[in-house]
């Protein structure tokens, strides 16, 4: 499907998520927030695509809807730590073309995942992770493939209380009335 066919049903929005992983969450928190009819998500194929070499890519983006965001991981390994200069360079790029870009304030999409809804998914033995944790330091955890498993069991509250839930409720389009 053509996305002027996604147009005709209602989508008005592009927003690429940094991997193929990411993409069946974010539908389901575009779906709590009454987005996910106005949002279409696309993957942009992982970390090789953020850096500056991409504005060629960016802009084709900008041709499939005049209203493109895009969502990367911070990869941050404490709070205050600054972004590697590629994510840094990818957000200019993606300013500079009038794209709208939120790196997230955790290390990675994953690091969201409520503990409520982690235990909730797969046991007591799981625990969410810490906002910069990494995931190879964890004996227990989950494949980046089930995210949207956690994200399934996630309330409204909990993910709208985050810096991408305020992300992605930016994305509603003023009512037109």
């Amino acid at each position: 499907m053509s996305f002027a066919s996604y147009r005709e049903l209602g989508f008005d929005t592009v927003l690429c998520v940094e991997g193929i992983n990411d993409v069946s969450a974010s539908q389901h928190f575009l779906r709590l927030l009454d987005l996910d009819q106005n949002v279409i998500v696309i993957p942009l194929g992982g970390s090789q695509f953020v850096n500056a070499d991409r504005s060629h890519e960016l802009a084709e983006l900008k041709r499939l809807a005049d209203n493109v965001a895009v969502l990367i991981d911070s990869e941050k390994h404490h709070e205050g730590e600054p972004l590697v200069r590629d994510r840094e360079a990818f957000r200019g790029v993606c300013e500079s073309l009038g794209i709208k870009c939120h790196v997230t304030k955790r290390r990675a999409f994953e690091h969201y995942m409520s503990d409520r809804a982690v235990k909730s998914t797969f046991g007591q033995s799981f625990r969410a992770l810490d906002p910069y944790e990494d995931r190879a330091t964890v004996s227990k955890v989950w494949a980046k493939n089930e995210n949207w498993r956690i994200a399934q069991n996630m309330s409204h509250d909990e993910w709208t209380a985050t810096d991408i839930g305020v992300f992605l409720q930016s994305l509603r389009r003023p009512d037109p009335r």
